[in-house]
């Protein structure tokens, strides 16, 4: 089996607006979740407490990032997110890819489906019942 997660999203920033703004927001966003960036460059690391959890592999401002992912509440397998910019007619396309999940998650019949449903899908969802100016970003 292979395990893909691949999200993206169409905003109205250049590539290079939306990698520096997509890094601002999930340093923030991963502070919140007691969670926090050492260093954005290649080679810096992310940290759970004191804990790594991810390490950055790629590094390209304006088109991508890239984390070798390794949480600590997991065993010893490992996975790759990368988040990628590319230019569209109105912006950019900015996409999330985290690949070999199921690996590091072990799916048996279908839990992953499971997952993705509630913890993506149905937030996404609320989200999108949600007036836009309720949502409050700090």
């Amino acid at each position: 089996m292979t395990g893909k997660i691949r999200l993206s999203v169409d905003v109205s920033l250049t590539p290079r607006e939306a990698f520096e703004t997509r890094l601002d927001e999930l340093s923030l966003a991963l502070l919140d979740r007691g969670m926090k960036f050492a260093s954005t460059s290649a080679g810096g690391k992310i940290l759970e407490g004191d804990t790594e959890v991810g390490t950055v592999q790629e590094y390209a401002p304006s088109e991508r990032i890239s984390f070798l992912w390794s949480p600590k509440t997991w065993e010893k397998e490992t996975s790759k997110i990368s988040i990628t910019f590319a230019a569209n007619d109105g912006g950019s396309t900015v996409t999330i890819e985290h690949q070999h999940w199921d690996k590091v998650l072990r799916d048996e019949k279908g839990e992953l489906l499971g997952w993705f449903a509630g913890e993506v899908v149905a937030p996404l969802l609320r989200l999108d019942a949600e007036p836009l100016g309720r949502l409050d970003h700090g």
